[in-house]
């Protein structure tokens, strides 16, 4: 048998001990989901795929469609998102990128600013009220509102005299030159022999 009595303890609680007060579990960890939630969830989707056709070159309408889509999220109770609001528009991600940069349908580009920001902020609040698990709200955060994202930079630089300051050229020229090999052009290089 092994002689465990000179072995250094390691950190923590002993194994097996009970806590003396029950640790309290952070509600933004745990999953939620309560029978029937999938169906709920898929039916509202299923509501926005159903919507009427609307003419999305007609701003009024764009605009009432937007206004329709947060009062269903508000009447249902489920969060806004870009991908819903888009199935109720009748277009992709992409064209309401594009909606945004004033591309395909200039002059909507404020309303898809206001509809961002609603939804940022919606965010916003829930990630500040722990109401929804803070890596979900980042990743959504990063991946459907512009500004967010992980930078990391590396700025190189170089000194404007990158041998630095030098008060006389020739004696750095010597410096380097003494060290150099110049071969004549009938000289030629033999290498030892290794053996």
């Amino acid at each position: 048998m092994a002689d465990t009595s000179n072995t250094p303890a390691k950190p923590g609680r002993p194994k097996g001990s009970l806590d003396k007060v029950p640790r309290k579990k952070r509600a933004d960890q745990q999953l939620i989901v309560n029978p029937g939630d999938n169906a709920k969830i898929t039916l509202f989707n299923m509501k926005l795929m159903g919507l009427p056709p609307i003419d999305r070159g007609d701003r009024e309408q764009v605009e009432n469609r937007i206004i329709e889509y947060f009062e269903m999220c508000i009447d249902e109770d489920m969060k806004p998102g870009t991908a819903g609001l888009c199935l109720s528009l009748g277009i992709t991600r992409q064209a309401w990128q594009m909606w945004g940069s004033g591309k395909h349908r200039p002059g909507y580009e404020d309303l898809v600013e206001k509809s961002r920001l609603v939804m940022e902020s919606i965010m916003e609040c829930y990630m500040l009220n722990g109401k929804i698990n803070p890596v979900t709200g980042i990743f959504l955060m990063k991946s459907s509102f512009p500004g967010y994202r992980d930078q990391s930079e590396v700025i190189i630089t170089s000194p404007t005299r990158p041998l630095g300051e030098v008060q006389d050229l020739d004696a750095l020229a010597k410096k380097y030159l003494d060290n150099a090999y110049i071969a004549d052009e009938d000289e030629t290089r033999v290498e030892s022999d290794p053996k």
